[in-house]
């Protein structure tokens, strides 16, 4: 029976390693980005239709607000769903044992950038672990590789964008993505 037993933590050690290699390839490996222009609130809605059945399986309330007139965005339309399921996975944990379960990304312009939102009402973070976020391998996830994060910020940057973080314990996160509008100078 103990052999048994450790056999399966081997096997479950070892499946976590696979993960972790696959991740760490992924974050080094990532070609540059090939953006090109696009109309962002076609893009949310796709995104949307990806993600909205298993988030409100989860009891968890997703909306998208777009803040009216929305120009064309230059993205990598692969990197910025990758970005956006990563902090949307983000989200989803830190509701964990949480009443009112929400999600948001909210579009909006803000000059030669557009900015995209994904806002939460989650347990939040204290100022010494969002000092700590972007750094490889740190996590505070029971199954987490610490990298999500860290590859989501390397995305942006590779689509000429800018990724901030603000949060608040017991009052949920905020992270923006702000990205060039098709036709501007990269941010």
């Amino acid at each position: 029976d103990k052999t048994d037993v450790y056999l399966t933590l081997i096997m479950e050690e070892v499946s976590r390693v696979e993960f972790l290699l696959s991740s760490l390839r992924s974050y080094t490996a990532f070609e540059r980005a090939k953006t090109e222009d696009v109309n962002i609130i076609s893009f949310l809605h796709d995104f949307e239709r990806l993600v909205r059945a298993d988030l409100e399986a989860q009891g968890i309330i997703f909306e998208i607000v777009d803040e009216g007139d929305l120009s064309p965005v230059r993205i990598d339309p692969r990197a910025l769903n990758q970005v956006l399921l990563n902090l949307v996975r983000n989200a989803c944990d830190a509701l964990v044992d949480m009443d009112d379960r929400r999600v948001h990304i909210v579009a909006g312009n803000a000059g030669s950038r557009m900015r995209l939102v994904v806002r939460d009402n989650g347990v939040g973070m204290s100022q010494e672990h969002i000092d700590r976020l972007f750094l490889p391998f740190h996590t505070t996830k029971e199954r987490g590789t610490g990298l999500g994060l860290v590859i989501a910020q390397k995305l942006v940057t590779e689509m000429g964008g800018h990724l901030h973080v603000k949060s608040e314990r017991r009052r949920g996160t905020e992270v923006t993505v702000e990205l060039s509008r098709a036709g501007a100078t990269p941010c």
